[in-house]
Order: C-alpha cells, then structure tokens, then sequence
C-alpha cells in the first residue's frame, strides 16, 4: 500500500478499520516484536523443561522433526471432538457466563481443499447451532498441535463461547448481537488459545510448543509488506524462520492472504495484546480478589465491542471494585 498514492495513510486506516485503534504502522510492528519476544520466552521455558534444552534455534529442529499428523479423516474429528469435550468440561472453572448456544463439526468438502477451518455462528438464538467447519482433505500433513489449537480458537473458549453470550447478552441495542469487529473476534480467540494452555487443555508439551509457533507474526508481517516495502520473498523467509510447524504452502497462503487485505492479519495479535494487557492490569489491581471467572465476565458481557472500549469497561469495573 505504501507505494499507492496517500498509502501510508491510507494503510493506518485499514489498521485501524481491523484493529478498532488509532495505531500506526510503525507501533505495530513494534508491538508485534513485543509479542515475538513473549512467544519465544514461552517457547523456551517449555522447551527447556520438554527436551533439555533452552537454545531457541534447537527446539526450532525439534519441533519441525517431530511433527505429529493423522492417518485419517476420523482420527482427525476425533482428536478435535476430543479436545473440545476437555474444554467444554472446565470452562466452569474460567466462566460464570456460557452459552447456551449448541454447535456441530462439519467437514469442508473435497472440492474446496484450499479453504481453511472457520466458525460460523448461529444467527438466531436457540434455533441455529454454531458450526465449526474443518479441512479434512489433506489430513496426512495437518499437526496435531496446531489442531487442538484451532479447535480452541474457533469453539470454546474462542469465538462460540463469546458469539454466543454475545447473542444471548449484548444489551445495549439489537445491534450489538450481530455487530463484530476483527479486533476483538480475533483477538479473544487468540487469547483462547493461549487460555487453553493456563486450563491444561493441550494433550502434550509438543502440543503446547507448536501453539506459540503459531503463525504469531502477522503484527510484523503485515506492516513489513504495506509499510517498509517488504516484497513477497522477503516475507516468507521471515515467516519461515519463525514457523517450522507450518508447511511452506501454508506460509505462502499466508502472505498472499497479507496482500490482498492489508491490514487484516493485524487484527489477532492487537487484540490478545490487549487482552493480556487487560488482565494483566486486573491482576496487579485486585491482587488475591482477582477473579478469572468475573473478569472473563467483564470481558464479553457487552459482545463484540471496539478495543477502547472494551479497556474503558474494565477500568471502569476496577474503580469499582475498588
């Protein structure tokens, strides 16, 4: 976008349509190397403890060594029906507010083998059930871990848990049941993922390490490209170096995805900053009153709000609790 006539404007307002902040290019990027750093500490504390090791470019090795996939389509449902079940059970421990909202697995058909895994919410309450829409054609090449991650970003304690309280409690107009706004879709679900490892959901710590070398580079990516005239080849080495459980046509997908939509990519990591931030603040506030249940509460109670917002609600709920 950069190279267009009035880009670099017109790029931090595509950032801002997607993330619902006032942010340029320039403080992305920076932020996202403020997440790369959180997932590489991550990477390595489990990594240490996993296999022996705390050098950052040998559990790179491993990881992409190791990589567990399926030896067929059932086993894959399975394993996400599997996975959902563990989270379903103790979303109770994370959550006063559930959904009451039901939701079904359906396979993505042959005919389409590039699509990828999505949710799509029900429209009306208690009538339409959620669906979870899952690739199945290329099974044989589809890591586990970054499955069980998935399962948790699209259902519970992602984006079917907070679209269906949305339905069921937006409050303050009809709008807000349908309204939605990348930032905080994407970033909730995000930050589900990262919720599943705090709840023991993942099967196992290889599971748990390909999580956080989930694609958590689009922050970076996505300004590189429409901001500092990265090309397409610079990108995806790049993303490569930081992605050893993704297949190159993934990471080729990715940026052709980055292309076309600027700004977009942005949306997921923006909002589980925030998130994390958020909590984080709670946290040092409330002390031993802090409450995950509640704070979740706060969170998605008013459905899917723009990020200003959102952060003015859970101040104004810690004066309160105060």
């Amino acid at each position: 976008m950069s190279s267009n006539p009035n880009g670099p404007k017109c790029y931090d307002a595509k950032l801002r349509s997607n993330t619902t902040l006032k942010i340029t290019a320039d403080e992305m990027y920076k932020n996202g190397l403020k997440s790369l750093s959180f997932r590489k500490e991550k990477i390595i504390k489990i990594g240490t403890k996993t296999f022996k090791t705390s050098n950052f470019d040998s559990i790179k090795l491993i990881i992409s060594d190791t990589i567990k996939t399926f030896k067929s389509k059932e086993e894959l449902i399975q394993y996400t029906k599997n996975a959902l079940s563990r989270s379903e059970e103790k979303l109770p421990l994370y959550f006063n507010l559930i959904t009451k909202q039901k939701y079904k697995i359906e396979p993505i058909p042959d005919y389409a083998p590039m699509a990828i895994n999505e949710y799509q919410k029900p429209i009306h309450k208690d009538v339409d059930s959620g669906v979870f829409l899952i690739q199945l054609y290329d099974f044989t090449h589809q890591n586990k871990g970054l499955i069980e991650a998935l399962a948790f970003h699209e259902v519970y304690p992602g984006h079917h848990l907070q679209g269906g309280i949305q339905l069921e409690l937006a409050r303050s107009s009809n709008l807000l049941k349908h309204y939605n706004n990348g930032g905080f879709n994407e970033g909730w679900a995000r930050y589900s993922e990262l919720l599943a490892d705090e709840m023991n959901l993942y099967s196992n710590d290889t599971n748990r390490i390909n999580l956080y070398f989930k694609f958590g580079i689009g922050m970076i990516v996505d300004p590189g490209i429409h901001a500092k005239n990265w090309s397409q080849s610079e990108a995806i080495k790049y993303s490569t170096n930081f992605c050893p459980n993704l297949s190159k046509k993934t990471i080729e997908n990715s940026i052709l995805r980055i292309i076309v939509t600027p700004g977009q990519m942005t949306c997921y990591g923006t909002g589980e900053s925030v998130f994390l931030a958020l909590r984080k603040k709670a946290e040092e506030k409330l002390g031993d009153k802090f409450d995950i249940k509640e704070f979740h509460d706060k969170c998605l109670e008013n459905g899917s709000i723009p990020l200003n917002l959102l952060e003015k609600n859970i101040n104004t709920w810690l004066e309160q609790k105060r």
